[in-house]
């Protein structure tokens, strides 16, 4: 799933920059949605659907969950 998920991240965010964490697993994503605070894909602290000051979406967004 690795090289699906940098694809994905670089699509439209105009940098080359790779997620700086490992994909998450899914129940720590619907741990995250209980909690109403999710991670970006460079480990900012956002909204489940939100995007950090860097640019970086949640790895929620970012896989699909919502």
């Amino acid at each position: 799933m690795g090289r699906i998920v940098d694809d994905l991240i670089a699509i439209g965010d105009g940098t080359d920059r790779k997620p700086a964490r490992k994909a998450p697993s899914l129940a720590t994503m619907e741990r995250w949605m209980d909690d109403g605070v999710a991670q970006a894909t460079d480990g900012c602290r956002v909204e489940p659907d939100g995007t950090c000051p860097h640019g970086k979406q949640s790895w929620l967004l970012v896989l699909g969950y919502i």
